[in-house]
């Protein structure tokens, strides 16, 4: 009975300290994720070239597709500037090693100079690589 009993609080206490982690690596994408926004208003290229992946698709709410390299050219252009991001909502989960986002807030940009206000329900994709958390996809929607 004591085994039976030490092996429950064993587990109890496994589950906890698992809650923990995950609760700490949920915490480490959401600030990846506002940190992205944060560098795309900046124009922190290198801080951005950090976080996107490699085979990156990034996709906005009018169906515009870009590519890592497409999204990091048309920032440091000034084709595409961001101004503005609030954040409204946002909720992260954790499927293995796969982060995912789901979030809404008000953008202000200008696309080729013409201010835009939209406000946008978006999901991202993060996935862990040995040199940290990267954004693989990124889908918006006007809401």
């Amino acid at each position: 009975m004591l085994v039976a009993t030490l092996m429950v609080m064993s587990c109890a206490a496994s589950q906890k300290s698992n809650g923990k982690k995950e609760s700490a690596i949920l915490n480490e994408i959401d600030k990846v994720h506002r940190d992205m926004f944060r560098w795309m208003i900046a124009k922190q290229m290198d801080s951005l070239d950090q976080v996107l992946h490699k085979d990156m698709r990034y996709i906005h709410s009018n169906g515009w597709t870009e590519t890592k390299e497409e999204v990091l050219a048309n920032i440091q252009s000034g084709k595409l500037a961001y101004h503005k991001v609030e954040i409204g909502q946002s909720h992260v989960r954790l499927e293995g090693s796969t982060g995912i986002v789901i979030g809404k807030g008000l953008f202000s940009v200008s696309l080729e100079g013409t201010p835009i206000d939209i406000h946008l329900l978006y999901t991202e994709v993060f996935v862990k690589t040995k040199h940290g958390w990267k954004c693989i996809s990124r889908h918006a929607c006007k809401v």
